[in-house]
């Protein structure tokens, strides 16, 4: 079995699967977090502030998919940086 590839391939997936957290969780890069405030308790009136919105790095999943990201790109820094060149082990 060859190890690079094993890295390369989990090193991939990795990668993918923190862009999708990243992208598609509660106060990520697509599901915004939109700031509102309740008009008050005689008035059912929300108003929405999206000029506003924001990425929530405080939720876990926009979080964790920052770091799972960052462990991939150095999976694969490493497969990029320990290749075998010509006449070198």
């Amino acid at each position: 079995m060859d190890v690079k590839r094993l890295i390369l391939g989990v090193s991939g997936l990795v990668l993918l699967f923190g862009f999708l957290l990243l992208g598609l969780t509660p106060g990520g890069v697509f599901n915004k977090i939109v700031p509102s405030e309740y008009m008050g308790p005689y008035s059912s009136i929300i108003k929405y502030y999206p000029e506003r919105a924001h990425i929530d790095l405080a939720q876990p999943g926009p979080t964790i998919g920052l770091i799972l990201i960052g462990a991939g790109a150095v999976g694969l820094i490493y497969v990029y940086a320990s290749k075998s060149r010509e006449g070198i082990r």
